[in-house]
């Protein structure tokens, strides 16, 4: 799915930027999506629509709000907070109470509508989501550890990345230690040469 998952990661990069998710969560909201099944082109603008409206409602407060803070199990100013320090985990919070809404029966579409998430599109890429979580019977709760494991692996990338730039300056001023080494011993060895070349070419 790696395709899927650059893919769907292009189509959410400016969205996330605004709502203030790094790249690690951007490749990792990608990479749930892409897990369930979720098409790139399709996903991407019908996710793009649903961080909009998360975010207008924080922004916005009221009824919205209020109904995305209850369905995440937290009041809205408790929400806005969450979704300021952290809007990738926030964002998950909420997916895991529309499971959780999901595996008791609940009308979950009709909340979505609620929220303005009317497009057909954009409900079946919250509904996906939801339906991999541990609330919903799902074996683990897919966009939950995606994250964790998206920012992990961020993190080891980088470190990685800074570790390979000290090694390769460190060759770098080896080999040039190297190569004024082997000049100097050029010129050594042509010290000890030339009068003896001189002495040859004289008697030629």
């Amino acid at each position: 799915t790696e395709r899927d998952i650059v893919q769907l990661g292009q189509r959410l990069a400016a969205v996330g930027k605004q709502v203030g998710m790094s790249e690690a969560d951007v490749l990792s909201y990608a990479n749930a999506l892409a897990s369930v099944g979720v098409e790139a082109e399709a996903g991407g603008t019908a996710m793009t629509m649903s961080f909009k409206k998360i975010d207008a409602a924080v922004r916005g407060g009221g009824a919205s709000l209020e109904l995305i803070a209850k369905t995440a199990g937290m009041t809205g100013q408790q929400f806005k907070q969450a979704f300021a320090q952290d809007s990738a985990l926030a964002t998950a919070t909420f997916v895991e109470g529309l499971g959780k809404i999901q595996a008791s029966g609940g009308d979950v579409n009709a909340l979505l509508r609620e929220l303005g998430v009317t497009g057909i599109r954009e409900a079946d890429a919250m509904l996906r989501l939801a339906g991999a979580t541990k609330a919903a019977g799902a074996s683990q709760d897919l966009l939950r550890d995606s994250i964790t494991l998206g920012r992990q692996s961020w993190k080891d990338s980088t470190a990685l990345i800074e570790e390979y730039a000290k090694r390769a300056a460190t060759t770098e001023a080896q080999v040039q230690t190297a190569w004024n080494q082997i000049k100097d011993a050029m010129i050594g060895a042509g010290e000890a040469v030339l009068p003896i070349v001189a002495k040859l070419a004289t008697a030629v």
